[in-house]
């Protein structure tokens, strides 16, 4: 890979900060994953009808995964019966909340039965004060901001559609006892700065830095070597403004959810997208157009406005994030299909969809009324007297591994 000059080299990396870097949840089949919870219950009602033969077919059986062996739970404390010879009437798997791709909120079927790599450890860390912060750290960065968050664990391909080790949750246990953040490190911010500083704190300043759509753009040359930079202000002053905008763009970008309030934007659903099985949109090709000069986004026959063009390109690394999150929600699902199940799907628009598109469309205008903000605090860290990596603390090769499991009884409960 091409060497890095200039300043920016100096700087520690994103990972150097937050050591525990873990490859996102990989279910290699889509039907346990939905964008309606109540698909997902469908679906698990449909796939018991079947005989054994019907159920393998229906699966997508894998190396790692298949239907007539026992894997152990998410707490890695009991093994799960075999898919195989659970009864028509059997208790569905757990349904939770999943970061699917860059601010698409979906579902998914939490058992390790369904998936070849569901990632324990992020499960074991969930919380409510649990953030999980995605980049490219192992491919290149594209345009658009260099850092999203979940506060649900993430799929491998969240940031962009195209993923790999690129998960850093800001904590390394459900307790939040455990920051994942490199040993020293707040200690040693806090000398500089003169006050404490928490995992919040560096979070949110990191979350600003990154969250800057110009970023990535500035140093375009230097994330052609993966794994994003941070530049450390000495500025005790200028770290809190940052990190206060920061904390203003996560919750943003959370729905409200960590750190800050969400944005209510100018859009509105101003003419309703019909809610009868006829007039469900078909596929992003087909049914959904952009209106540039009246600022409308035509959803079916429903239309949503006013949505500016920037709004509608907003792009995270590639990922087209209006796009792409309607193409899951089409009666035709953009994307593979691992099995007949991933056609039981809603048979009219949902009436959440409305809802989730608007805080969708809401939060992309919050993001890019912020930039002006976010790359003048950018300039004006780069500007200032920077602390170097080499005068921070490194982490041990412990702190980037991986938090041992915690084996709790019960079947997967208490995790969430």
């Amino acid at each position: 890979m091409p060497q890095v000059g200039g300043d920016y080299r100096t700087w520690p990396k994103l990972t150097d900060l937050f050591p525990w870097q873990q490859t996102g949840a990989k279910l290699h089949r889509s039907w346990p994953i939905a964008p309606f919870e109540s698909t997902l219950a469908e679906r698990w009602k449909e796939f018991l009808s079947g005989n054994e033969a019907q159920r393998t077919a229906w699966f997508g059986e894998t190396r790692d995964r298949k239907i007539g062996e026992q894997y152990a739970d998410l707490n890695g404390a009991e093994k799960l019966p075999a898919l195989s010879t659970l009864t028509k009437h059997a208790q569905p798997p757990r349904l939770e909340h999943y970061g699917y791709r860059s601010f698409d909120r979906q579902w998914v079927m939490a058992d390790t039965r369904m998936g070849d790599y569901l990632r324990p450890p992020l499960w074991q860390a969930l919380s409510e004060k649990q953030v999980y912060l995605t980049s490219m750290i192992t491919k290149q960065l594209g345009s658009g901001p260099s850092i999203t968050a979940s506060i649900y664990v993430p799929e491998i391909d969240y940031f962009s559609g195209r993923g790999g080790k690129d998960i850093l949750p800001l904590y390394r246990d459900a307790a939040a006892a455990q920051p994942n953040i490199t040993a020293g490190l707040l200690e040693a911010l806090a000398a500089v700065y003169g006050r404490p500083v928490s995992p919040e704190d560096l979070l949110a300043y990191v979350y600003a830095l990154l969250g800057a759509v110009g970023y990535a753009d500035l140093y375009s040359a230097e994330l052609a070597t993966p794994g994003p930079h941070v530049p450390i202000t000495r500025d005790a002053a200028l770290f809190g403004r940052v990190a206060a905008a920061g904390r203003r763009l996560l919750g943003i970008q959370t729905y409200g959810q960590r750190l800050g309030t969400p944005y209510r934007g100018k859009a509105q659903n101003t003419k309703a997208v019909p809610t009868t099985p006829d007039d469900y949109p078909r596929s992003l090709q087909k049914d959904v157009k952009y209106d540039d000069a009246r600022q409308e986004l035509h959803v079916g026959e429903g239309i949503f406005a006013p949505v500016s063009a920037e709004v509608w390109n907003f792009s995270v690394s590639g990922l087209q994030v209006v796009r792409s999150w309607l193409g899951y929600r089409m009666a035709e699902r953009s994307g593979k299909k691992s099995s007949p199940l991933d056609d039981i799907r809603p048979e009219r628009w949902p009436l959440e969809y409305t809802k989730e598109l608007l805080e969708l469309l809401w939060l992309l205008e919050g993001t890019l009324e912020m930039q002006p903000t976010l790359s003048a605090l950018l300039d004006e860290v780069i500007a200032g007297e920077l602390l170097q990596a080499g005068q921070l603390p490194q982490p041990s090769q412990e702190e980037r591994e991986a938090p041992k499991l915690e084996r709790k009884g019960g079947v997967q409960s208490g995790l969430f």
